[in-house]
């Protein structure tokens, strides 16, 4: 990524929050997307170009009004929706990086990937380097990780409850009894 890439995070959670912390690191434009107004107001304090709350408006739709095309798309949600969507809104040649996946199997126009020649990648996680390199960021005081709250090991089903109820807006730390 380069100074001026249009980068769309669809998804802002504590992921997405790290993504517009080092988009923006990067110089790039970023619009990030969620259906809570309380994380689009912290990805905006982030340093978010634009943002959408996709509960109200249609992706594509504001996305074409107020960015036209994006360089590159980073879906955090990995619904069938998400990833026609955020073809949709990538430039010829263009490249969507999914990270979540919601549904077992992938689906998506072919005439976007094959005849527009976007390209699609995958990512589970971060290779050691990747790490290294996050966390120089951090020591440097280049970016925040942003941890919410240390939550205790007893507690980790209510955890794992809130989690999958977006009650969290950032990431958040399980704790061992020391």
């Amino acid at each position: 990524m380069t100074a001026g890439t249009k980068l769309a995070i669809l998804g802002v959670g504590g992921l997405g929050m790290q993504g517009i912390l080092i988009g923006r690191l990067l110089g790039a434009h970023v619009t990030a997307t969620s259906r809570n107004d309380e994380k689009l107001d912290m990805a905006r304090s982030l340093g978010a170009d634009f943002v959408i709350n996709t509960a109200r408006d249609n992706f594509v739709d504001a996305s074409k009004r107020r960015v036209g095309s994006f360089d590159v798309v980073i879906d955090n949600i990995g619904t069938p929706e998400s990833v026609v969507q955020s073809l949709t809104v990538l430039r010829n040649g263009g490249k969507l990086v999914e990270v979540g996946f919601a549904e077992p199997a992938f689906q998506a126009p072919f005439y976007d990937i094959v005849v527009r020649e976007k390209q699609v990648l995958g990512s589970q996680a971060s290779s050691r380097s990747d790490f290294r390199e996050v966390v120089d960021l951090v020591n440097q005081g280049k970016i925040d990780p942003s941890i919410g709250e240390s939550i205790p090991i007893g507690q980790v089903n209510q955890a794992l409850e809130n989690l999958k109820n977006g009650k969290y807006l950032t990431r958040n730390v399980l704790v061992l009894p020391f």
